[in-house]
């Protein structure tokens, strides 16, 4: 289950969580696209940015989360950790959420999308390749690989962001992919129930 969620975790996020001062995050953004641009080339520009998602996500966690501690106990139960860490930085709650159940439960996806992604809105992209999102993206996966590989038991995950509003799309996505070994995926179908799609919002 996840705690301090709905209106308790909503007064907890009003009262206990500093909000991310969006401008400057967007000129960071923009000035740290432009800076690995010009020193790794635009073919390198997305992986740099989720890195350094990745690099930030442990201070993140510790100064956010820890003042609101959401627990996702399951795969199934993470969306609405990852709800609330997007609202800490966008100020808005996702506008879809669903999973995708595949390979009898060996392949596990959460799609996360918004479409007024404050954080993307109103920026083009320099290259179709290069989603500002990706340092969100690296957050998640860090948080995947330090925090939750062992409660969640799966083999491997990735986190990208699939789509995204400055390079022309209808909103942002971020996809959480999740990949578990046989015996694993036994009990992942018996939490979903079935395969296919399972829209939580």
């Amino acid at each position: 289950m996840v705690r301090n969620v709905g209106i308790k975790g909503s007064l907890a996020w009003h009262l206990m969580v500093e909000k991310v001062n969006l401008v400057l995050l967007k000129s960071l953004l923009h000035s740290l696209v432009g800076y690995i641009i010009e020193k790794d080339g635009i073919d390198k520009t997305y992986d740099v940015l989720k890195e350094l998602g990745k690099k930030a996500g442990k201070w993140i966690i510790m100064h956010y989360f820890e003042k609101t501690k959401p627990v996702a106990d399951t795969v199934k139960d993470y969306w609405k950790a990852a709800n609330l860490g997007i609202k800490i930085f966008s100020g808005q709650e996702l506008d879809e959420i669903f999973y995708e159940v595949l390979d009898g439960g060996k392949r596990v996806l959460l799609r996360l999308r918004s479409r007024k992604n404050p954080i993307c809105k109103g920026i083009i992209s320099p290259d179709p390749r290069i989603k500002f999102s990706a340092f969100i993206a690296g957050i998640f996966e860090w948080v995947q690989l330090e925090l939750k590989k062992d409660i969640y038991g799966f083999k491997e995950v990735r986190v990208d962001e699939t789509k995204c509003l400055t390079t022309g799309d209808d909103f942002c996505e971020i996809t959480i992919e999740w990949i578990f070994d046989e015996e694993r995926a036994k009990d992942i179908l018996k939490l979903f129930k079935t395969e296919g799609i399972h829209r939580v919002k």
